[in-house]
């Protein structure tokens, strides 16, 4: 899943910090984004009229023209569950802020502290939005995994297993082909009859191994090598 940022600031300089700490985190945490900046806020509030919508707005408040509040307020009326996050240096605003239902409000002067935990509540609660998680129910347990946590998956006897960045094993009654099927997401892929990767968990592949974030690496088959290359070059081809 690739989510869709607008950060929108007059402070050029400024917006440029933000989208590299955005970038910084996503990188560091596996999320796939495509970002876009607005230093005018005119250009801004024009997408928002020309219905081209984001999954998360990063706004300053204080701006020329149209100012951050302005443009949530617009947003809002379309979409009141979009997430939108307010920068300023003037705490005044907040509860303007609270009012309109905005996610989160942050003050410049201690801004990557406070974008970081942000950050990793809005992923999280567009994660739950989108359902990307694979469910396991039956008559002894519910368990939800987090599509983002898995890192790859692997036939054990008369279980699969679903290993997670934590290296933790979580077993499912179930075929691997099965599990395949349920999970229904682009970023997983075979790479031998054996074992499903998460593509956005690749570090590298040298050769035929593949090189994962969890620490592990999986050969792949040859026959399947050169087909997992190039889905894996196509996958990350369209999200650069």
């Amino acid at each position: 899943m690739m989510y869709k940022i607008a950060i929108c600031d007059d402070d050029i300089e400024f917006m440029s910090g933000l989208e590299r700490f955005v970038k910084d985190y996503c990188t560091r945490n596996h999320i796939l984004v495509k970002i876009d900046t607005f230093s005018e806020s005119g250009g801004m509030l024009d997408t928002v009229e020309s219905r081209k919508y984001y999954d998360l707005y990063i706004l300053d408040i204080e701006m020329p023209g149209y100012n951050g509040m302005d443009i949530a307020k617009r947003i809002k009326e379309t979409l009141p569950q979009t997430l939108i996050i307010l920068v300023t240096v003037h705490m005044e605003f907040a509860i303007d802020g609270y009012i309109l239902d905005v996610f989160r409000y942050i003050p410049k002067n201690c801004l990557n502290a406070r974008l970081e935990n942000a950050l990793r509540d809005a992923f999280q609660r567009l994660q739950m939005q989108e359902g990307k998680f694979y469910i396991i129910s039956n008559s002894r347990r519910f368990e939800k995994i987090d599509y983002n946590d898995i890192c790859y998956i692997y036939k054990k006897q008369k279980n699969t297993m679903i290993v997670t960045e934590r290296a933790e094993e979580i077993p499912v009654r179930k075929t691997l082909n099965n599990v395949y099927e349920e999970l229904d997401g682009e970023e997983f892929i075979y790479i031998d009859r054996c074992y499903i990767i998460n593509m956005l968990k690749i570090k590298r592949i040298e050769n035929e191994r593949v090189y994962l974030s969890c620490g592990k690496s999986l050969t792949m088959s040859v026959l399947n090598s050169a087909k997992v290359k190039k889905k894996v070059s196509l996958f990350w081809g369209e999200r650069i």
